[in-house]
């Protein structure tokens, strides 16, 4: 069981144009920490890409992108450039 405190985003994720980002080995709780997010906002939208594959970037505010380095290109662009809140993994 992971205990994440979240209380800290709230305000934040609320700015148009906000990004955070976990960094960190596998196993370090960037996952859990995206996860938790989405129970807190009911607008928010998730999504992981997988390895080798790709994976649909839903609309949602915010939105969390775990597994952000298999972006491509175009998916990058878009997210990048929207003014909704933004967390990364």
């Amino acid at each position: 069981m992971a205990d994440v405190e979240l209380a800290e985003f709230d305000e934040f994720l609320g700015e148009p144009g906000s990004v955070v980002q976990f960094l960190g080995e596998k196993g370090y709780g960037k996952t859990t920490h995206l996860l938790a997010i989405r129970s807190r906002f009911p607008g928010a939208a998730y999504v992981h890409i997988p390895e080798g594959e790709r994976a649909e970037v839903p609309d949602g505010n915010p939105q969390l992108v775990d597994e952000a380095q298999r972006l491509t290109r175009r998916q990058q662009h878009r997210v990048f450039r929207s003014s909704v809140p933004l967390v990364l993994g």
